[in-house]
């Protein structure tokens, strides 16, 4: 019996011995575990859409000659100038120029008519601008089958018969703000060149006895309207 009591002694303290080691052993704190991150199905497809979506390469822009010509050079061609008068077939600019509005009373109309009666004219024509600045009718003429019609300005004479000189004078061509060639005709013993032209089967000229600008004559001349 004692012997029992003893082993039973002996076994106790050997276990009471073997836990004091154990406990020895074991580390004072146990490390955290590492979570694992969890991912949400959502953000598994964001990942691998981002992740397979590739670089959409730089399309190459390809030019035609066609287009390249078109892009080369968007400078327009320059118009051809009008400015310059007496020359062949040049009209004269006469938007620059400040001519006066001519008007005519109804006594200035009679009187016109009537003179063209007397030069057996059927039809006269007056201008609606003047030959120079400040220009304006002074007086009415007939001399046998012709009618001048004198400004401050100069004179236009008209008439059935050929105004032009017989003896060949130098003249040169230009062409009338109303689409009419005219002639430049140098005058006998003058430096000063008179103006030239048929319309409608009357003879007209343009005259003036002092220094004139050829762009304003010229654009008198197209002015030209019939008086009824």
């Amino acid at each position: 019996m004692k012997r029992l009591q003893l082993f039973i002694v002996i076994t106790l303290a050997a276990a009471l011995l073997a836990g004091c080691q154990d406990t020895e052993n074991t580390p004072g704190s146990s490390p955290t575990p590492v979570q694992e991150a969890t991912v949400t199905p959502a953000q598994e497809a964001n990942a691998t859409s981002v992740q397979g979506a590739t670089a959409t390469p730089a399309q190459e822009v390809t030019t035609t000659p066609a287009q390249e010509a078109t892009t080369t050079d968007h400078s327009p061609a320059a118009a051809p100038s009008a400015e310059t008068s007496g020359t062949n077939n040049v009209p004269a600019n006469t938007a620059k120029l400040d001519l006066p509005q001519l008007t005519y009373t109804e006594e200035q109309k009679t009187e016109i008519l009537k003179v063209a009666e007397q030069a057996g004219l059927d039809q006269v024509y007056i201008p609606t601008v003047g030959l120079g600045t400040d220009d304006y009718l002074d007086r009415i003429e007939v001399q046998e089958d012709t009618v001048r019609i004198v400004f401050i300005r100069g004179a236009i004479s008209q008439s059935r018969h050929d105004l032009r000189p017989v003896d060949g004078a130098p003249s040169r061509s230009v062409l009338l703000p109303n689409g009419i060639t005219a002639e430049w005709i140098k005058q006998e013993e003058s430096t000063v060149e008179f103006l030239y032209f048929e319309k409608d089967g009357v003879y007209f000229s343009f005259t003036s006895a002092r220094a004139i600008i050829g762009e304003e004559y010229e654009a008198a001349a197209g002015s030209l309207q019939p008086l009824k």
